[in-house]
């Protein structure tokens, strides 16, 4: 690969900035041109709603199966060949490209496979149909993919109670593209990278799954490992843990929440955004190494998640979280940590809290109930250790993984940033500048 944007030599000024004197900027309500209906959204409203689903027929195309980035569907509502018959308009097939149209992540697209049967769009999502003799479908999803990472096409989203993608905007949002002989290239070689990205992803879900196994089967007994013989014991939360009522006089700023796959986190880090009241005295302080529950639903933990503060030296949170440290010698914090996080304690909370009576998604559970909630561990903080040991094994593995996987991420970054602005061309296209 040649670097030839040297002084601007071979290079225009456009739209989308500077780009070779063979590549366009091309308006994405033209790529289509000769198909019908080639940058469309689902039905609207009352045409296709959740009433109208079966279960075979015709699948429906979730805004959720790309917003990974690439195309999953785990599970397909179906609809009726006469239903999709009146909404063909919003039919899609493989190949085409799909895009999460409201929500948070919308401006998130993958390809349908090309394997898929045909389809119809969903409300929440839009698809694009590249005119396969002029536009490389890959090479476009890669394009957006990027001017997603840049700013989550905010400039093409409407002001609306949540974000939306305008179909308008959409069509004359204007890409860089070079000949197609160029974009097949450059998808090719993106691809590798796609390609080793997906392997890694493949292998961090199957290290989960396995990790996952282990928790269920070591944190609850139905697997000892060798010389741990003595039985569990059944314990009080109250008999392991003393509660953590400390109010913020110190003025720590470091206002945390509990997010499903980050732990305990500051809010405006998490969130991107100013808290709005800066009055935390009246909020617990918490110290490093010490727990907070927060009942409240977060994704993955239906009845809320408990997490140690392990980020930072302190921090604080609003009292509706109970908070928690563990008492000296009466258990290891890392066992407890994964137990926790394996949910163990679900049934239980489940159990003492008042059924039916919830405030704003918050369980009904007082401290005094929850501190009495009943679990089972083992008896000794040998064995308890040696349990943590493995599982942070797992997580070690896991985390390793990740960090390979962010650093390919990364690479392939830098690499559509060159590739995909014409900063440097393939070798095979460099003579044409």
């Amino acid at each position: 690969m040649n670097d030839r944007n040297e002084n601007r030599l071979g290079y225009k000024e456009t739209k989308v900035g500077w780009i070779p004197e063979d590549w366009e900027a091309v308006k994405l309500g033209t790529i289509g041109a000769g198909i019908r209906y080639a940058i469309v959204d689902g039905p609207f409203g009352s045409n296709l709603k959740s009433i109208h689903y079966r279960d075979e027929g015709v699948p429906v195309i979730q805004s959720g199966f790309v917003t990974s980035g690439l195309f999953k569907a785990k599970k397909y509502f179906y609809v009726e060949e006469d239903l999709f018959e009146k909404q063909k308009r919003s039919a899609v097939r493989g190949g085409d490209i799909i895009m999460a149209k409201i929500g948070a992540q919308a401006g998130r697209c993958a390809i349908m496979p090309k394997t898929h049967p045909t389809s119809i769009l969903a409300g929440n999502c839009l698809k694009i149909s590249p005119h396969q003799k002029r536009f490389n479908t890959h090479y476009t999803t890669m394009l957006l993919h990027r001017a997603y990472a840049h700013s989550g096409l905010i400039e093409i989203k409407t002001e609306t109670a949540q974000p939306a993608i305008s179909l308008r905007n959409l069509k004359t949002f204007s890409l860089a593209y070079p000949p197609l002989p160029e974009q097949e290239a450059i998808a090719e070689v993106l691809g590798c990278w796609d390609e080793g990205l997906e392997s890694l992803d493949k292998l961090i879900d199957a290290k989960k799954l396995r990790k996952k196994g282990l928790m269920q089967k070591l944190l609850t007994g139905t697997r000892r490992l060798p010389g741990f013989t003595k039985d569990w014991k059944e314990v009080r939360l109250g008999d392991v843990f003393d509660r953590v009522t400390k109010k913020n006089k110190t003025g720590c700023n470091n206002n945390l929440t509990i997010s499903g796959p980050l732990g305990l986190i500051n809010q405006e880090e998490y969130f991107k955004k100013r808290i709005a009241s800066t009055d935390n005295s009246g909020y617990y302080l918490i110290k490093n190494g010490e727990f907070a529950y927060n009942k409240s639903y977060c994704n993955g933990y239906p009845l809320g998640a408990i997490k140690r503060l392990d980020r930072y030296d302190e921090g604080v949170v609003s009292t509706l979280y109970i908070c928690f440290a563990l008492k000296d010698g009466e258990a290891d914090s890392n066992f407890m940590a994964q137990y926790f996080e394996n949910g163990e304690l679900d049934h239980e909370i489940y159990r003492v809290a008042q059924e039916g009576a919830r405030n704003h998604g918050l369980l009904n559970i007082t401290a005094t109930d929850y501190f009495n909630t009943k679990i089972t561990i083992p008896p000794t903080l040998d064995e308890q250790k040696a349990i943590a040991a493995v599982l942070e094994t797992a997580d070690e593995e896991i985390r390793l993984l990740e960090a390979e996987r962010d650093a390919l991420t990364e690479q392939k970054k830098g690499l559509m940033q060159k590739l995909l602005t014409g900063e440097v061309r393939m070798p095979e296209f460099a003579t044409a500048v």
